[in-house]
């Protein structure tokens, strides 16, 4: 099994379809469908902007669940993700955590669910990069099989260094074949793309003062307020010069 942890709109599924293309795969499931497809219920699927991706258990599959935090211990994730990690090969999908905020905004706006009882105000959300940056340093790098896919990275890459990094990253948890990385540097991966918008366009703007401005809950404050704890952590994985640093 190879084990997939992520925040919200970091290239979720665009990893797990990299991931499953690749030979040896033969099953999908995310953490919202895991009973029914234990209970071998047939034809489910997980819908998205760009079409639907099909679950199905198999004991060579990827394993998908969102970030959660841990009851019991301030600044860490969820304990059993953590031991699910420990154990399998995990890949964990990384943006830029602004873009990412941008991105959950957006669509909770889009969708009508600011005013949602369930909606986790922006603030939960860096919450869990500040989780995930702690348990790093002081778990998961030791733990030469847990490796990250920064998708916003990779696209700034060349068609060879895109096939290069992708096998190696395939390598490393433990799958054979380049074809779906080879594949990947022919046409990005875009899996539940929301488009165009306006915040979309600020952050390639580098309008940090209308994002400021626009995204709720003091969301770029609350990375500010992190950095050092975020920093360090992005930088070891290859950004720089993030606006909000």
């Amino acid at each position: 099994m190879i084990f997939c942890l992520s925040h919200h709109h970091t290239g979720t599924w665009s990893t797990l379809a990299w991931v499953r293309d690749h030979q040896g795969v033969d099953g999908l499931i995310t953490g919202a469908h895991l009973f029914d497809a234990l209970e071998k219920k047939e034809g489910i699927i997980h819908p998205m902007e760009s079409g639907v991706i099909h679950c199905n258990w198999h004991p060579s599959m990827v394993y998908h669940e969102h970030l959660k935090a841990d009851g019991r211990e301030e600044f860490k994730l969820n304990r059993t993700q953590v031991m699910l990690a420990t154990v399998n090969p995990t890949v964990i999908p990384i943006r830029d955590p602004l873009a990412s905020l941008i991105s959950y905004q957006h669509r909770a706006e889009r969708d009508g669910r600011l005013d949602h009882p369930d909606f986790q105000p922006v603030d939960h959300m860096v919450d869990r990069w500040v989780r995930l940056a702690e348990t790093h340093r002081t778990i998961l790098k030791d733990f030469g099989h847990v490796k990250f896919l920064c998708w916003d990275l990779v696209e700034k890459m060349d068609r060879f260094e895109i096939v290069e990094h992708l096998t190696d990253l395939a390598t490393d948890l433990g799958l054979r074949d380049a074809f779906p990385s080879v594949q990947c540097a022919k046409q990005m991966i875009r899996n539940n793309d929301l488009g165009s918008y306006d915040l979309k366009k600020a952050y390639q703007d580098d309008d940090i003062g209308y994002i400021r401005e626009n995204v709720s809950s003091g969301g770029v404050i609350a990375l500010m307020n992190n950095t050092d704890i975020l920093r360090p952590f992005l930088e070891g994985l290859g950004y720089s010069r993030l606006m909000w640093w």
